[in-house]
């Protein structure tokens, strides 16, 4: 099955979330965020990751989730 999920690579994967679901860049006081923000129903999950990571490091919770609640990932 050529082109399947499992046939991916995980930084293939991520690259095409990536492109799907591009970062939204804000300055708030003074300091840049991006965020990626997907789903509308449900209650609200805010994902931080670590000092250096980034907010599409979550894109398989993100892809898994977005459905059943509204997600917001921050760098």
């Amino acid at each position: 099955m050529q082109g399947s999920f499992m046939t991916k690579s995980l930084i293939q994967r991520r690259d095409e979330f990536a492109a799907a679901y591009p970062e939204k860049r804000r300055i708030v006081n003074g300091r840049e965020w991006g965020a990626i923000q997907l789903g509308e129903d449900g209650p609200a999950l805010i994902l931080i990751p670590g000092t250096l990571g980034r907010a599409d490091i979550f894109f398989q919770q993100i892809l898994a989730l977005k459905s059943q609640t509204r997600l917001l990932a921050l760098t």
